[in-house]
């Protein structure tokens, strides 16, 4: 399942537990631990994975059974020559032919953060040498080993590009559930 809030008044740990109670039925965070590169895991729950990600008041998470990576962006402009250096050959061809719109950097970043995190190695190299799929924002698709989901979101007047990793060939949601903050 893939989670979502948007509010300064969600803590991130508040957060998860809440993914937590959904997906496992579980009413509280177990603990939550770190393997040595930075992927988290919950304590004593070895058959459920957990991945997630946030930028500025925007929380993103996935949760499943299967090695799962989640990241999410804000789309903004950022320095022309960023794309040439996160992006291989074949990608910039397809970011150049599609009019070098920022969504559609931040939908290949995203792609490349939650499959790194999907495999636990952190991007810890240079992220020209992590393969992705050329995907528009909002659709799906399979490379290398592993299934990949891009979403397009919008919050007030900011939008973001959000993506999800998962191994092997997993049926990974369209939709969204958004948690609202309880005060």
């Amino acid at each position: 399942m893939i989670y979502c809030a948007a509010t300064d008044k969600l803590p991130k740990l508040d957060f998860l537990a809440r993914v937590v109670e959904d997906h496992m039925g579980l009413l509280s965070l177990p603990p939550l631990l770190r393997l040595p590169l930075g992927k988290p895991y919950l304590l004593g729950h070895q058959g459920v994975d957990l991945s997630y990600s946030h930028c500025g008041t925007v929380l993103f998470a996935a949760a499943g059974g299967g090695a799962l990576g989640a990241d999410i962006e804000l789309v903004r402009p950022r320095l022309t020559g960023l794309p040439k250096r996160c992006c291989n050959e074949r990608e910039l061809d397809w970011f150049s032919v599609r009019g070098r719109q920022w969504e559609d950097f931040y939908t290949l970043w995203t792609l490349k953060e939650a499959r790194v995190k999907c495999t636990g190695e952190g991007m810890n190299f240079n992220p020209r040498t992590v393969s992705v799929p050329l995907l528009e924002p909002g659709k799906s698709g399979y490379h290398d080993g592993f299934t990949f989901r891009s979403y397009k979101l919008r919050f007030g007047a900011e939008d973001y590009c959000a993506a999800v990793c998962a191994k092997g060939r997993v049926n990974l949601p369209k939709q969204i559930k958004f948690h609202e903050a309880r005060v």
